[in-house]
């Protein structure tokens, strides 16, 4: 691939929209689709080339960005607002989200924030949401109880 502003030395692409060099390996070519057209990988939001406007005008015929793909499933989708379908389609994971709705959950069914160290409730989670963090059961008796230090709840055990 020749572009108009490829170093011949180079082991990077020019891209010929924008300024920035991309490296891509004979292996994988995701630096280039990334660049392309953004990329939703774990918590990381790339976005797209600031020349994709351009390459569009010229003829040039480029899938959707995920951030599109994104908003045209949220305009898709009524949006129920005070449901958890609300928080799912609006972007961006948001941990204290998961967190508040773990909290009710606990409470629900009086178990202790020790269960929290459960290694298959953990392993669950990080198979679900690459960027969950399950908060230790320290956090819990410190934010369901600060005026009685260390319990999570009223009749039960310190740790």
């Amino acid at each position: 691939m020749e572009g108009p502003n490829q170093k011949s030395a180079s082991d990077a692409y020019a891209c010929r929209w924008c300024d920035k060099e991309v490296k891509a390996t004979k292996r994988s070519e995701y630096n280039l689709k990334a660049h392309r057209d953004g990329a939703d990988y774990k918590s990381t939001h790339k976005k797209p080339c600031a020349g994709r406007a351009k390459a569009i005008q010229s003829g040039c015929s480029l899938p959707p960005t995920p951030a599109k793909l994104t908003a045209a499933k949220a305009q898709s989708t009524p949006n129920n607002s005070g449901t958890i379908v609300a928080y799912t389609t609006r972007g961006r994971f948001d941990n204290s989200t998961m967190t508040k709705i773990l909290i009710i959950w606990l409470i629900q069914q009086s178990l202790l924030w020790l269960r929290m160290e459960d290694f298959h409730l953990r392993l669950a989670f990080d198979h679900a949401i690459v960027s969950s963090q399950l908060p230790s059961c320290v956090w819990g008796r410190r934010a369901c109880s600060p005026t009685l230090p260390g319990t999570a709840f009223t009749g039960h055990q310190t740790y």
